[in-house]
């Protein structure tokens, strides 16, 4: 990871249990996760553990923002891009549960642009989304054959859960932007 943000059990008074981060203006390369968030097993409180990225832009061999699921233990997060870019096989892959607020920011990504798994999508402003490639066989094959991670299935948003350690709902909330496929790609899927 280039950058963790994360809260440890507050019953280890030398950790940070309320972390906030903010970047601005900043570029970021990662080989695997550019940015990851774990949040404090709560899905009522998403405001303890906040990450907000201002103009910023992260490339990624893999993903450049990433959650993790783990049943339900890093819940409890928010997630805030304003502006900026995110370039990756996945833009987002969001398993764990906490809010994704996308604002006026462009993700190209060549598997998913956003895979998401639980939690709340806020997608706003002028915020273009897409995949560059085409799905080849059935959304089934392409899921993770372990039951956990983001698998193969190619779109602007994915949403869906490849197994039982994805606690909580979904919900996606496009207010406005783009979300953009190739020719016979697949801008939405929508999978469980």
């Amino acid at each position: 990871n280039a950058l963790a943000v994360m809260s440890v059990s507050p019953t280890d008074d030398t950790v940070n249990y309320d972390p906030k981060c903010v970047i601005d203006d900043t570029y970021i390369f990662a080989k695997y996760y550019g940015v990851a968030i774990f949040g404090i097993n709560s899905m009522e409180d998403n405001d303890s553990v906040v990450l907000t990225l201002n103009n910023t832009e992260i490339v990624s061999e893999y993903t450049c923002i990433s959650s993790n699921a783990s049943s339900g233990i890093y819940a409890g997060f928010s997630i805030n891009v304003n502006g900026g870019s995110l370039n990756g096989t996945y833009g987002i892959y969001a398993p764990g549960y906490g809010v994704y607020n996308l604002n006026g920011v462009s993700v190209t990504a060549s598997i998913a642009g956003i895979q998401i798994a639980a939690g709340e999508l806020n997608i706003l402003g002028d915020t273009v989304i897409e995949t560059t490639n085409v799905n080849s066989g059935t959304y089934n094959s392409l899921l993770p054959s372990t039951g956990s991670g983001p698998g193969d299935i190619c779109g602007a948003i994915v949403v869906g859960k490849a197994g039982s350690g994805y606690v909580g709902d979904v919900d996606v909330n496009l207010v406005s932007g783009t979300l953009q496929a190739p020719e016979d790609g697949d801008a939405l899927v929508i999978c469980d």
